[in-house]
């Protein structure tokens, strides 16, 4: 972020949070290599090796399965943090 303000002193930052369940993304199946002619084992194992290995090591939260209320509660619980931390990390 500090090379970007340095070179754009107006640019304006969007920030993005994630408040439901973290998407799975299905790497090991077939149509997720449809836009390559195959499903290439070097790239996978790249994918794992690169990717997955400095994976957060505890599951992400998840907020199926939650009554409304406390799916909403944590929901907001979590955009405060998020937006408590750009604030004061980020500068946001």
């Amino acid at each position: 972020m500090e090379v970007l303000r340095r070179s754009r002193a107006d640019i304006r930052f969007c920030l993005e949070m994630m408040t439901r369940d973290p998407l799975k993304v299905p790497y090991l199946d077939n149509k997720y290599w449809a836009s390559r002619e195959n499903r290439d084992p070097a790239k996978i194992e790249s994918f794992k090796n690169s990717v997955l290995s400095r994976a957060w090591t505890k599951p992400l939260p998840k907020v199926s399965g939650m009554s409304s209320q406390r799916m909403l509660a944590v929901e907001d619980d979590s955009i405060r943090r998020c937006v408590a931390y750009a604030k004061r990390t980020l500068g946001l």
